[in-house]
């Protein structure tokens, strides 16, 4: 067993309050803690040759998220409904209760991403953010559409989609 006084957890704390947690890499000043460079810590603090960890800049793992849920999305949408949008913002515009409550219920909420090298969590957070986009746009027309979700749905729109999102969409290892 590891003891570790409260001193040393106060003091940690303490320089964690110093800095501006940043989710975005293009949010933030001087003072911003991002997950690129909480990445580069990560990837610097262990030994790369010996465990194979590298952190995946966040350029690529937002091109890899958007490709990957993008492309799930539509694929499934177009096998469902025999149709032929190229992204998954087509069905949300569409404004198509059908389109969206299956988009909802039937792909997003059935949705799950693992990551099985997930190091410092990079790709998660960019899949994270693109189905943070998605929840927001269908649940935002199917709420004003539809008193179904307008009485399901917690309040607090963006907690209750982070929370779900976290819960049922994404997993790491």
């Amino acid at each position: 067993t590891i003891t570790i006084p409260n001193g040393i957890w106060d003091e940690l704390f303490g320089l964690f309050r110093e800095y501006h947690w940043a989710i975005h890499e293009d949010k933030g000043g001087l003072d911003s803690l991002t997950p690129e460079i909480l990445g580069h810590i990560f990837e610097k603090a262990v030994n790369q040759k010996a465990s194979g960890a590298y952190y995946t800049p966040s350029q690529l793992t937002s091109y890899m998220a958007e490709n990957t849920v993008n492309r799930l999305v539509v694929e499934k949408f177009n096998t469902e409904f025999n149709e032929s949008v190229e992204t998954g913002n087509e069905i949300i515009t569409s404004k198509n209760p059908t389109f969206c409550e299956w988009l909802y219920e039937n792909c997003l909420s059935n949705l799950k991403i693992l990551d099985n090298a997930c190091g410092s969590g990079a790709f998660l957070l960019s899949i994270a953010n693109i189905l943070f986009e998605y929840y927001k746009d269908v649940l935002s027309f199917l709420i004003t559409a539809n008193d179904k979700y307008r009485n399901s749905i917690d309040k607090n729109l963006n907690y209750f989609i982070k929370k779900k999102i976290i819960t049922e969409n994404i997993h790491g290892v």
